[in-house]
């Protein structure tokens, strides 16, 4: 089993090294986007925070009114401002300790709610630009392109198929069940719902890792890739959930053996460390579909139709 692990990784880097030029070509360019994205949202939350902080505990629109007078040179509002502050203080000193704690966790819930949306557009640019460096990749190792331009034409014909196809696998994996625990009144059972979440897309997940290989490779539809990665991993999943599971510790190991590099870059130029960090992700990813292709490539397709 190890030595057919070696195989894999070797013949995967193999893979990698000859369309380097093009998959360091595509990393580059999502990882400027990455950057870019970065140091625009970590601007705005902290100027946001500020304000927030800024604020002395009155209501965020009050104090952006009064903020507004303020910069218009009018008077009246450093008075009110000041008034509004001392007025705020004077209400907490004369709290109970369970009201001054209700207080400061009534603070402690705006702020989370108001840099919330921050990190969902965070959360949702990453997860497209992960996206889009699996679509770069898988379409590079599969196909024989002459030029940049034929590359880029093909990954937006797919692009639409394999963000339905991520889709189908997020649902049939079972993985939104953890989501189920941010409505407000099950938020005391999210572990519970996590462990569930992990629990079956442990089970189901390794039967779909597939799809987007099938996609690209063999030019199907999304619900007829998600089909066949089923089909094909039918019998392995022991198989596959160990390689994965190695990949997934050599991945880690040489992300924290460069995170020492780059935090440390990051006290000198925090755009170059962040640059870098992108980098490594979009060859990261393009890294594992070559595994899943090498991977697909030696399992039994004697289940397929």
């Amino acid at each position: 089993m190890l030595m057919r692990l070696g195989t894999l990784l070797h013949d995967s880097c193999i893979l990698m090294k000859r369309s380097w030029g093009l998959l360091l070509a595509g990393a580059v360019i999502l990882a400027v986007l990455y950057a870019m994205l970065v140091q625009s949202l970590s601007g705005a939350m902290e100027h946001n925070l500020s304000e927030m902080v800024m604020s002395f505990g009155l209501p965020q629109q009050r104090y952006e009114e009064l903020e507004q007078r303020i910069d218009k040179a009018d008077d009246t509002a450093t008075l009110e401002l000041m008034q509004a502050v001392n007025a705020v203080a004077e209400q907490y000193k004369s709290m109970t300790e369970e009201e001054r704690s209700l207080y400061i966790q009534q603070q402690a819930q705006g702020v989370s709610d108001n840099l919330s949306s921050y990190f969902v557009t965070f959360g949702a640019i990453g997860i497209l630009l992960m996206l889009c460096g699996a679509v770069i990749s898988l379409v590079i190792y599969t196909e024989d392109h002459g030029h940049i331009i034929d590359i880029i034409r093909r990954c937006g014909s797919i692009f639409p198929s394999m963000v339905v196809v991520w889709l189908l696998v997020f649902i049939r994996s079972f993985s939104w069940i953890a989501l189920i625990g941010l409505l407000p009144s099950l938020n005391e059972f999210m572990p519970v719902f996590i462990l569930v979440s992990a629990i079956a897309a442990l089970l189901f997940g390794p039967r779909l890792l597939f799809a987007p290989v099938l996609l690209a490779q063999e030019h199907l539809g999304a619900t007829k890739a998600v089909q066949q990665s089923i089909k094909r991993s039918k019998g392995h999943w022991w198989r596959i959930v160990l390689s994965v599971l190695v990949v997934v510790a050599l991945v880690t190991l040489v992300h924290s053996a460069l995170g020492v590099g780059l935090n440390a870059l990051g006290s000198y130029s925090k755009e170059s460390a962040l640059f870098l960090v992108g980098v490594i992700q979009q060859l990261t990813i393009a890294f594992v579909m070559a595994f899943l292709i090498q991977l697909l490539r030696v399992l039994p397709q004697k289940s397929t139709i």
